[in-house]
């Protein structure tokens, strides 16, 4: 028989006789456990392997196979040698009990039984074997997490940390011998060494965030270390009647280089190698049109043009192919010249062929410099003014750009005329692989790495993204608030391709 709840653990009943095993299953009702009974020592043995009940109350007296046996048997098994087994027995002298714990058993009643008595300890016995369980798992778990390149912790419903493992330590700067006890919440501890990003994100409870809403914390890069990245993501535990949840901290560093690295290659590929390619066909196509009625001087003209391409190109292939290797260019340490912004501007709109957008510069960012270099510029400079190109009905729009001194940063806004974004497309854009055009034309021309790049340099430098509608117009803003330092180590170079 087998009562259908199983609240209170599983016991097996181990009895020859029908009427012993009635007796106890009666005696088990008001435990609320689930019951299985067996008859013989080898029938035992196949539900114990099957089932894996938390007791097995064994009756000693049996034909063939007695209980000691069978309590012998199970302790030898290494999948089953832990069952908590009681013994039960009519025989109540010394050498039996000796008997019975020395082939393993972890307790010992005799007949006639006392039904509070055998209660009391089958509940005892249960109240152990959930603990030792506990022990093992919480075991197996510490070990498997210590084993991990993942930082892991769990909070409990105050985002109080509770358990990290030693990854996370590494990775939050805690120290070995600091207890667990006294770490308080993951962002106290987080917050003295991490920028938190997207910060609206981050203002809801960490158990609440989307699953589709990726955190990051942001080490900014700084005089003597490189900027450090790890991906934060919480997680469901199978079972937690308290709130409890856990965290994975990922390092991305170097999957955000290489993200950077991508989309300055493809930068450089788009927007330098078309002019060249243009005067090299343009040239070619004039010969052939001409064919054999063409003059020497013209033919000579057409091969010095196509000459004078085919160099340029192959300056800017080997321009591009600089940015293969782009580790030590994200990371190199250069200042951008404010006084340079509006020159770069209208060259990255002169080579879209856009009109030149309308700059407004605060004189009082002259001698003064942003913590990006000249090509990481050019870069942020081309994809925001090619967003307001492909996002314009009529591909025809007009932009303007105001660069002001804001406290210690510089404040770059970039309006445009487009298109108005919806709110949720508005959280999403600087997040990697989101792509606007998809709602727009259900095409997916890119990987959707721009903004999410330009973040990326952003957030690096310390400063901060956003993007908003124009108020009662069509249309974005572009904000990005960008870190000033001084221009003393500025690079004077000028932006490549320009």
């Amino acid at each position: 028989m087998e009562s259908i709840p199983e609240r209170n653990g599983r016991v097996l009943i181990v009895d020859d006789e029908e009427a012993g095993r009635e007796t106890l299953s009666g005696l088990l009702v008001p435990l609320n456990v689930s019951l299985r009974c067996a008859s013989d020592g080898p029938e035992a043995l196949a539900i114990i392997q099957a089932w894996k009940p938390d007791l097995v109350l064994l009756d000693v007296m049996m034909p063939g196979m007695d209980g000691f046996d069978v309590c012998r048997t199970i302790r030898a098994d290494p999948e089953i040698g832990e069952t908590p087994v009681l013994l039960i027995t009519a025989l109540d002298d010394p050498e039996s009990r000796l008997e019975g714990f020395q082939v393993g058993a972890d307790d010992f009643i005799t007949k006639p039984i006392l039904r509070t008595e055998l209660r009391m300890r089958i509940r005892s016995l249960l109240r152990l074997n959930r603990y030792r369980r506990l022990v093992s798992a919480q075991t197996r778990f510490e070990w498997i997490a210590e084993q991990s390149n993942n930082g892991l912790l769990i909070l409990d419903r105050d985002e109080r940390i509770t358990y990290l493992n030693s990854t996370a330590r590494k990775l939050l700067g805690i120290p070995g011998t600091e207890a667990v006890e006294t770490l308080g919440t993951f962002r106290e501890q987080a917050a003295p060494h991490f920028r938190f990003e997207p910060v609206e994100d981050w203002k809801h409870p960490l158990s609440e965030t989307k699953r589709n809403s990726p955190l990051y914390l942001l080490r900014p890069e700084t005089a003597v270390a490189p900027q450090f990245w790890l991906q934060v993501t919480p997680l469901e535990l199978p079972v937690s009647d308290h709130g409890d949840f856990a965290l994975r901290l990922t390092n991305i560093t170097d999957q955000k280089v290489q993200h950077l690295a991508q989309w300055h290659f493809h930068t450089a590929l788009n927007h330098k190698l078309r002019t060249p390619l243009a005067v090299i066909l343009g040239a070619l196509e004039l010969l052939e049109f001409e064919g054999e009625t063409a003059t020497a001087d013209f033919r000579n003209e057409m091969v010095g043009l196509a000459y004078q391409g085919v160099n340029e190109l192959k300056r800017k292939v080997d321009q591009a192919l600089q940015f293969v290797n782009i580790v030590g260019l994200a990371r190199e340490q250069s200042v951008f010249p404010s006084e340079a912004q509006v020159a770069l501007i209208e060259t990255s709109a002169k080579s879209l062929g856009i009109t030149t957008p309308e700059i407004h510069y605060d004189p009082a960012l002259n001698g003064l410099g942003i913590p990006l270099n000249p090509f990481s510029m050019e870069s942020i400079y081309l994809e925001l003014l090619g967003n307001s190109l492909k996002f314009h009905p009529r591909k025809t729009p007009t932009v303007e750009v105001s660069l002001t001194r804001s406290g210690t940063c510089l404040l770059l806004c970039l309006t445009d005329d487009g298109l108005t974004l919806s709110l949720d497309q508005l959280e999403k854009v600087w997040l990697p692989y989101f792509q606007g055009e998809r709602l727009f034309t259900g095409q997916m021309p890119g990987l959707g790495l721009g903004l999410s790049a330009v973040s990326t340099l952003i957030w690096g430098t310390g400063g901060d993204c956003e993007m908003i509608n124009r108020p009662n117009q069509t249309g974005v803003e572009v904000r990005l608030m960008i870190p000033l330092v001084p221009q003393t180590q500025a690079d004077p170079s000028p932006a490549i391709g320009t």
